[in-house]
């Protein structure tokens, strides 16, 4: 886009070169006034008379020879040297006006990029995000001989963390794409730690809208891990998919989850050109930089539908259209150093009976690239009848010396031999699929004529998802498995006091295929009931609220773990 102002200018050699605006402005009003005033004086005052040139005299004084000059060319002279000081009034109100809307449009712009988080650096694009937790924790109170008892049984405030995430963009090129970093700080006060919780470089192509590659290397999650809506972790995102490993990361797209993009024609295809070159120009648009990282708790608020136009995110394709809208397969890869062994709480308290056997993120010698990981998915938008996507998923990986001594020594009842033993396998592997399903809210309001007394935001509306997770270790086997349901209302007209409303449930189990050992907690098998909602306070600022009833298959008794949990997140 070329942008034009009244104090551009370019010199006789073709060059253009930036207007130097204290002198041009200072100069260009006097400059033509002068032009004008000697314009209107030679056409009335010296050149007023008529008939052949007269004698050669002695020459008067200026102010004599306007004296001389006839009484109607001084009265027209004045008149329009008056009109010409109007003109020139008015040029300076215009000029005036000018600098004023260009100095706010470039306000608007820093403002805009600000409240992005987003600013330019010697040509890099960075964007500096992150978000706030403060927690309210009531968890049961036990005292148990066999069991211990909890860590902090009366309510409590725990600052959880002080997340940061600066995102840098290097470049983007329509042919190899956009290459970026970005990273996840966390500190957290409570605990006393400052943790790198994920760090990674990323490229990204997308050469036709069928076809996309992404790629990052660094400190990252498993590609099958799933978002994240409850502050409390699903039992099997716990032990298999919590912490994150060093790896290199692959996935490819053929197709579009919401089929061929609709054929623009006429002002619309002009409008959209023109706004694709703006935001080129300007770099105000914020498409090219890198998508958020997973843990991102609470989706962003969607965008209000005003109009049929803008009504939902879905496709405009019908809902058996699949000429027109195939779907989209997904093919992942993944190499890794792996990860090991450690026990992790199910909930907030760090009571010793909360603990269960996770896959920890290991960084201790030796390294090795030995965790391979390979999936297969497809997604397709169906319209008013929902979007729809799986994964399937397979890891293989080998247990490490220290892994087989952990697993002997810390599943193991070293008096009776019950647990998990002195097994010496190798064998560690994970299988699973992942399934999940999102009605846009603004079909079922449409369908029952409340479409516009609901006033519902893309992305509203029902989700479902389930996954199931299979995993061998040694002589270990463990399942998991959980369905977590929800719905999210954003904003209707006559709300006054929140932003939305996200109501949530989820049940879930993991199973340990050893003998529960009631002194050994990792050992047990488990069950847990979720239930709670997520309100929208302001833009960027959520409490949830989250009561998890949790049962246990102990091989001595029943504990009392349920909790009770309350948090003020804030994102920026």
């Amino acid at each position: 886009m070329i942008r034009e102002t009244i104090l551009d200018w370019k010199p006789s050699d073709g060059t253009s070169r930036p207007a130097d605006n204290s002198i041009m402005s200072a100069l260009r009003i006097p400059i033509r006034i002068l032009s004008l005033a000697v314009a209107i004086l030679l056409s009335t005052g010296l050149g007023a008379q008529e008939g052949p040139p007269a004698k050669k005299k002695k020459a008067k004084e200026p102010a004599a020879a306007a004296a001389a000059a006839p009484a109607p060319a001084r009265a027209a002279a004045s008149d329009r040297l008056k009109a010409l000081e109007e003109r020139v009034d008015d040029l300076e109100k215009e000029l005036a006006r000018v600098r004023a809307k260009e100095k706010e449009s470039r306000q608007k712009a820093v403002e805009a990029n600000f409240s992005k988080g987003t600013f330019t650096l010697g040509g890099l694009r960075l964007r500096i995000g992150g978000d706030l937790k403060v927690d309210l924790i009531d968890p049961q109170n036990e005292k148990s001989p066999l069991f211990g008892s909890t860590e902090s049984p009366d309510p409590h405030l725990e600052f959880n963390r002080l997340r940061i995430e600066p995102q840098i963009e290097f470049g983007k090129s329509e042919t190899l794409g956009v290459v970026s970093a970005r990273a996840q700080i966390d500190f957290e006060p409570t605990k006393g730690d400052t943790v790198l919780k994920r760090g990674t470089f990323d490229h990204k192509v997308e050469p036709a809208w069928w076809l996309a590659s992404k790629e990052k290397v660094g400190l990252d999650d498993r590609f099958m891990r799933p978002g994240r809506l409850t502050e409390n972790y699903p039992l099997a995102g716990t032990a298999f998919w919590r912490d994150q490993e060093v790896a290199f990361t692959w996935e490819g797209t053929l197709g579009n989850k919401r089929g061929s993009p609709a054929v623009k024609t006429g002002k619309k295809a002009k409008r959209a050109a023109s706004a694709t070159e703006g935001d080129e120009e300007d770099g105000s648009a914020d498409a090219a930089l890198p998508e958020p990282l997973l843990d991102s708790d609470v989706p962003m608020e969607g965008q209000a539908v005003p109009s049929r136009s803008s009504q939902t995110r879905s496709t405009h394709h019908a809902p058996l259209d699949f000429a027109g809208n195939p779907g989209a397969l997904k093919l992942h890869f993944s190499i890794g150093d792996g990860f090991g062994y450690d026990n992790k709480s199910v909930g907030k308290d760090g009571a010793p009976f909360n603990d269960i056997i996770q896959d920890n993120r290991d960084f201790a010698a030796p390294l090795a690239l030995r965790e391979i990981g390979l999936g297969i998915g497809y997604e397709r938008d169906f319209r008013e009848l929902g979007e729809f996507e799986i994964l399937g998923f397979y890891y293989n990986d080998e247990l490490t010396d220290s892994d087989v001594t952990y697993l002997q020594t810390n599943l193991t009842d070293l008096g009776t031999g019950a647990g998990y033993g002195t097994s010496t396998s190798r064998t560690k592997d994970r299988m699973g699929i992942n399934a999940g399903y999102h009605l846009e809210s603004y079909h079922l309001y449409r369908a029952l004529a409340l479409d516009e007394a609901m006033f519902p935001k893309k992305g509203d509306g029902l989700y479902l998802f389930y996954q199931w997770i299979a995993g061998t270790d040694g002589a270990m086997d463990r399942t998991g498995w959980y369905f977590q349901a929800s719905y999210r209302i954003s904003n209707p007209r006559r709300w006054h006091y929140l932003t939305s409303i996200e109501p949530v449930v989820r049940y879930g189990e993991l199973g340990v295929d050893l003998d529960h050992v009631s002194t050994i907690p990792m050992t047990w098998s488990r069950r847990q009931l979720l239930v709670g909602a997520i309100l929208g306070i302001v833009k960027g600022v959520y409490l949830k609220t989250e009561y998890a009833f949790n049962d246990e298959s102990t091989g001595g008794g029943k504990v009392s773990n349920d909790e009770l949990l309350l948090q003020l997140y804030a994102e920026f």
